[in-house]
């Protein structure tokens, strides 16, 4: 029921209603004669309204670390609104939650996240994408691929010195140390 005002519109909000399930409703009064019913009958279907996810670039690559931040905004929350959120990576170019790394992050507002994850290694193809879990569907971003290249460290020949009849110091420089870093 509604309540009764002044004003000859009303409203009732119903809530805890099934998706997917075939409503009918017809608005009605009450007076000390009887009760009146509107003509007409509305039919509804409540559906759920997805999330809506984009995938922003990769920021921050690290080739120190070997890491990356990866970036997403959520546009919409959906209706009811997503569970989870996170990024998931793979050097699978196809990947899923099903054959990938998760990465959890908080939160189920609209906005930016992000997470920075490391430890990848040299000259290896990874990729990453967004992910939200609503209800129990699993709604994707795109896809983004990374890589950490392979790089020779670069050294430099120095002069010789305290150089004797049978002895002599060599000297050198690592000008660039290399990714991976050199080891020996």
């Amino acid at each position: 029921t509604a309540t009764i005002t002044d004003s000859k519109k009303y409203s009732v909000t119903l809530t805890n209603l099934t998706q997917n399930q075939t409503y009918y409703v017809r608005a009605y009064a009450i007076n000390e004669v009887g009760t009146a019913h509107s003509t007409n009958e509305i039919k509804l279907i409540p559906t759920s309204v997805l999330p809506k996810i984009e995938t922003k670039p990769i920021t921050d690559l690290d080739l120190d670390r070997n890491s990356v931040k990866l970036n997403a905004t959520v546009l919409e929350e959906g209706n009811p609104c997503y569970t989870e959120k996170g990024f998931i990576y793979s050097t699978l170019s196809n990947l899923t939650l099903n054959n990938s790394e998760k990465i959890k992050t908080e939160g189920t507002s609209k906005g930016d996240y992000f997470v920075v994850v490391g430890d990848f290694k040299t000259g290896i193809q990874y990729f990453a994408r967004p992910y939200l879990i609503h209800e129990d569907m699993v709604i994707y971003g795109d896809v983004v691929d990374f890589i950490f290249p392979v790089k020779d460290p670069k050294v430099q020949t120095l002069e010789a010195n305290k150089v004797s009849e049978t002895t002599a110091s060599f000297n050198g420089s690592v000008l660039e140390m290399g990714n991976p870093s050199y080891t020996e």
